[in-house]
C-alpha cells in the first residue's frame, strides 16, 4: 500500500500550490502549440528551452564529431533540429497520442519511444540524456511520460518495482525501471486513497516528500 498520506497526495493534485506552474504551463503551451518537428524553428525552441528550465540542456557535454564545433546556435539550427526533423519521432509521437491514458498495453511502446529519442540525442552528442528525454517527451505527452530525474529516482527506491521493468528491446533500462516503480506506486495511490495521479502530479508528490526530508534533517 501507499506509504504516503491523504493529504500529501491531494496536494500533489493542487496545481496551484506548484511554484513552478506558470514556467510549466509556458512549456506544455509551447509544445501543444508546436507538436511536431516539421518546423526548425519551433524543436529548436522546444529542445532549448526545455533543457535550460530543466537544467538538462542537450548541448552539454556534447562531444560527437558533428557538433562538437559548431556553436550553440548553429547545434542546435543546423544538428539538433534537422536530425528529429528527419527521424520517425513524430510517427512515434502520433501513435502515442491516440492512447488517452497510461496502462500496460501501452507502456512498451512508451518506453520505446524514450529509448528512441535517447538514441538520437546519443548521436548528436555522444550522451545518453536520458533525463532530458524523458522530460521532452513528457511536455508533448504529459498523460504518458514519467519525469525521470536523480531527486525521483532516490524517492522511487524506496517503493518496489512492478513488472514493467522487463527489459523492452530499444528502451533505456535505466528508464524502465523508473517507469516500473512509478507504475507501482501510481496503483497503490489508487488504491489507498481512490486517486489516479499524472505523471506531473506524481513527480509534485515525489519531490515534496524529498524536500520534507530535507526539510527534517536540517
Amino acid at each position: 500500500m501507499s506509504d504516503y498520506s491523504r493529504l500529501a497526495v491531494f496536494a500533489a493534485r493542487a496545481a496551484e500550490l506548484d511554484p513552478w506552474r506558470v514556467s510549466n504551463a509556458c512549456l506544455y503551451r509551447l509544445c501543444a502549440e508546436h507538436p511536431t518537428h516539421e518546423d526548425d524553428a519551433a524543436t529548436a525552441a522546444k529542445l532549448l528551452v526545455i533543457g535550460r528550465v530543466y537544467a538538462a540542456t542537450l548541448e552539454r557535454g556534447r562531444g560527437s564529431a558533428t557538433s562538437a564545433n559548431s556553436d550553440s546556435d548553429a547545434f542546435y539550427l543546423d544538428h539538433a533540429a534537422p536530425t528529429l526533423r528527419k527521424s520517425r519521432l513524430d510517427y512515434r509521437l502520433k501513435r502515442l497520442s491516440a492512447i488517452t491514458e497510461i496502462f500496460p498495453a501501452a507502456i512498451p511502446e512508451i518506453l520505446r519511444t524514450h529509448g528512441y529519442l535517447m538514441s538520437l540525442f546519443r548521436k548528436l552528442t555522444g550522451r545518453n540524456k536520458r533525463s532530458l528525454a524523458s522530460k521532452y517527451l513528457h511536455f508533448h505527452l504529459p498523460q504518458h511520460f514519467f519525469i525521470l530525474d536523480s531527486r525521483a529516482i532516490a524517492e522511487l527506491r524506496k517503493h518496489p518495482a512492478g513488472e514493467t521493468t522487463a527489459r523492452i528491446k530499444g528502451s533505456d533500462p535505466v528508464y524502465s525501471s523508473f517507469v516500473g516503480r512509478a507504475s507501482t506506486l501510481r496503483e497503490q495511490v489508487a488504491m489507498a486513497h481512490g486517486v489516479l495521479l499524472s505523471p506531473r502530479e506524481l513527480d509534485r508528490l515525489l519531490l515534496h516528500s524529498v524536500r520534507a526530508t530535507v526539510k527534517r534533517s536540517l
